[in-house]
């Protein structure tokens, strides 16, 4: 993988047009899920103009990997935020940060031997991650992909390559109380030594 002029060579480019404000100095890679099963369709909503959200990457579950907005470029993915590193102190992250939207629909509720997404499809057993812990109800997730993850790695490992700057990769969760994603199937161990 090549980024040239902020933009990944021979990946997908779709651009959100309502993006134009320039980062101030990327220091992250923030990590999302998108509470959503298919690619499509998230991509047709993060580009609406109309829409106060928006990512730099969005990888599908099967791999494949969508750009909308280029690198030196603000994407709305963390809103209100904050975010400690060392000593220094970051504010609104999207001022800092690039986005990556992983099609993953997080946490889900079981309900007579079925697993539904907070939108109300279902998600087969196969794909669900139970967590179980001691004298607490079991938590169920929808697992990410083998596919997702290998395309998360390769795309992180450019990135920390073209920018060197990039101080740590975090999660939503990290950066406000408001969020939980990349949830608790997320594989943080094959992650965060990229």
């Amino acid at each position: 993988m090549n980024i040239k002029n902020n933009l990944f060579e021979g990946i997908p480019y779709l651009p959100c047009p309502k993006n134009t404000k320039p980062i101030k100095q990327l220091a992250f890679i923030v990590v999302h899920y998108t509470v959503s099963t298919k690619t499509a369709p998230t991509i047709e909503y993060l580009r609406k103009p109309t829409v106060d959200a928006s990512a730099h990457i969005v990888i599908g579950r099967d791999g494949s990997i969508t750009q909308l907005v280029p690198f030196d470029t603000q994407a709305w993915h963390a809103g209100e935020s904050s975010y400690k590193f060392k000593k220094e102190q970051f504010n609104y992250l999207n001022n800092y940060s690039i986005g990556i939207e992983l099609v993953n629909s997080g946490e889900l509720k079981h309900i007579c031997n079925t697993f539904y997404t907070s939108y109300g499809s279902t998600i087969p057993s196969v794909e669900v991650k139970t967590l179980q812990r001691e004298g607490h109800e079991n938590t169920y997730w929808h697992k990410y992909t083998y596919l997702q993850i290998n395309s998360l790695i390769r795309v992180c490992k450019t990135l920390r390559q073209e920018y060197p700057q990039i101080k740590e990769i975090i999660g939503h969760s990290d950066i406000t109380s408001r969020k939980i994603d990349p949830g608790k199937a997320f594989p943080w161990n094959l992650i965060v030594n990229i």
